[in-house]
């Protein structure tokens, strides 16, 4: 925590049952390089509260609704709250942590975040989070939803987002990170911003862009993986596209990628759903 040479990783999974302070991003994921949030959650006070912030319509504004998080999204499917004004509770309502490891070289955690959805078209989602030490961190997300459905892998950033065919990069004031989408499926690299205005005297209209890895499900169950790591310029990022070796079928994952001198492997096995292998 204390180098700002080496990545710091935050994430959560929990209970989406405060109505009033909490934030509908259960399996929300945060990368902080050199003292800036290269992957980024913009409503950790970054924007003031206004009027109507404490009320339900806070979940219309990106920085406290799913919209304005590092989530998966399947057909634009919005997490849900448990609890919304003149109607009942509804119980367990989220995410939880289901395995974390940590050790000098390597963290791991894995998540199940299906419960947050009402599951209407996300019919479930596993986050894999792997911090490579210091600076390389991969997700592989599972993601189950009918075929053909749009499935959104979106990321917001502190840094100036430079979106490109394959991949984008991350323009920050003290370096430059890359994300870097790996499916056996066809995906692109889709650009786009919330814009809200606060409910404030003199407010002006507020612009979050983010950048987001969009795919169509061949199949009941789609595995997209995410490399977020430093790279110097966008050669460098295409030279770790090209070398990505991947292999998402049946009840084990594996996929590996160059990154200068060294071969960064991951494998993951486990019938009832992928674990990372040790």
């Amino acid at each position: 925590f204390d180098d700002p040479e080496t990545v710091t990783v935050a994430t959560k999974a929990g209970l989406n049952d405060d109505p009033h302070h909490g934030h509908l991003d259960v399996g929300q994921v945060i990368v902080t390089w050199r003292g800036q949030a290269y992957v980024a959650d913009h409503g950790s006070g970054k924007y003031f509260y206004d009027e109507k912030y404490f009320d339900e319509v806070r979940w219309t504004y990106p920085v406290a609704g799913s919209e304005g998080h590092n989530l998966v999204f399947v057909d634009g499917e919005a997490q849900r709250s448990a609890k919304y004004k003149d109607s009942p509770w509804t119980p367990g309502v989220g995410g939880k942590i289901l395995e974390f490891r940590a050790s000098p070289s390597r963290d791991y955690t894995l998540m199940d975040n299906a419960g947050a959805y009402a599951r209407t078209h996300l019919k479930g989602w596993r986050r894999h989070i792997v911090l490579d030490k210091p600076v390389v961190t991969v997700l592989l997300d599972e993601v189950v939803s009918d075929p053909g459905a749009e499935i959104e892998a979106r990321f917001h950033s502190d840094a100036e987002i430079v979106p490109r065919d394959r991949f984008a990069l991350l323009k920050g004031t003290a370096g430059m990170m890359a994300v870097i989408p790996v499916s056996s499926a066809p995906l692109s690299i889709r650009a786009g911003s919330h814009s809200y205005r606060p409910v404030k005297k003199d407010a002006e209209t507020i612009v979050i862009p983010y950048v987001g890895a969009v795919l169509a499900a061949a199949g009941a169950t789609t595995r997209l993986a995410t490399i977020v790591v430093p790279v110097d310029d966008a050669a460098e990022a295409t030279a770790i596209l090209r070398s990505v070796k991947s292999s998402m079928a049946g009840d084990r994952a594996s996929f590996s990628f160059r990154k200068g001198s060294r071969t960064f492997t991951y494998r993951f096995s486990g019938a009832a759903g992928l674990v990372l292998e040790r």
